[in-house]
């Protein structure tokens, strides 16, 4: 097969194609998130990385530090180009199909190249800059925060913690919950006393991890009386929640999740809850 070559017309047509599409994921957060989760789950799998796509993981930090309004120092126009051409390295079928043995991403670096010349290089060092000045790590760190009493959270943490390539940590009480505690049908059993008071907030062991170092906080939990456990709100009531996206999981034999997460949304009404 003769190696296709892409035109500077044809990146550029490529990448204005995408403006639309990035001004709506723009409008939507969460949808933007996911598609920024997606894109670096492909980026570990490409097979070479040039000196393009050195700069695509600070391009989607800065992305991802705009829609938090952590940095705001850019055009909202600016932003969408740069999410255009993060939009055409993320589809499998473009100009030159991802597949094809060593071109397959010639024209996601040539669309990168535009994106860079319409301006966003000196904009993505202008962000660097803030990102070293502010201490402040380019990759992005998932951390799968768990409480167990009986195994069965910790193993579905375990399973959440590969699948998103995140880091594991458990919320550990100073004292051990017995299957005493734990008895739901004693009104005087620990856990039923614990639950009745909204105040009540268990001693934990210390926090032995920097929560600055990560952007999401994976939090699970197995529903009590319908609601997380007073021990998880205490590890949250330690955290910083701010410039934080955190995502509630549970256990439940038949409770839902949704009570929890209002309950949550009620204790921790500024922090953004998922």
């Amino acid at each position: 097969m003769k190696e296709r070559s892409i035109t500077e017309e044809e990146a550029k047509e490529a990448y204005e194609k995408g403006l639309k599409e990035a001004k709506e994921l723009l409008k939507d957060p969460d949808k933007l998130e996911v598609f920024l989760q997606k894109l670096e789950k492909k980026l570990k799998v490409i097979p070479y990385v040039g000196e393009s796509f050195s700069i695509v993981p600070a391009m989607i930090s800065l992305v991802r530090s705009y829609i938090k309004k952590e940095y705001t120092e850019i055009p909202l126009g600016a932003v969408a180009g740069i999410i255009s051409a993060l939009i055409y390295i993320f589809s499998p079928v473009d100009l030159i199909p991802d597949l094809i043995p060593g071109v397959g991403y010639l024209d996601d670096a040539s669309v990168l190249l535009i994106c860079l010349k319409a301006g966003a290089k000196d904009d993505i060092k202008d962000y660097q800059k803030w990102r070293e000045k502010n201490k402040k790590s380019i990759y992005k760190k998932v951390l799968v925060s768990y409480f167990s009493a009986s195994g069965v959270t910790k193993r579905k943490a375990e399973h959440i913690a590969k699948e998103v390539e995140g880091d594991l940590y458990e919320i550990k009480p100073k004292e051990i919950y017995t299957d005493d505690d734990l008895n739901w049908h004693n009104s005087e059993s620990r856990s039923s006393i614990e639950i009745k008071d909204e105040t009540c907030r268990p001693a934990i062991k210390d926090i032995d991890i920097d929560i600055d170092n990560y952007d999401t906080i994976y939090v699970g939990f197995p529903i009590w009386w319908g609601i997380a456990p007073n021990v998880v709100k205490t590890f949250l009531d330690k955290i910083d929640l701010s410039n934080k996206k955190i995502i509630a999981f549970c256990t439940s034999g038949g409770s839902p999740l949704a009570p929890a997460i209002e309950d949550l949304k009620k204790t921790y009404p500024h922090a953004n809850i998922n």
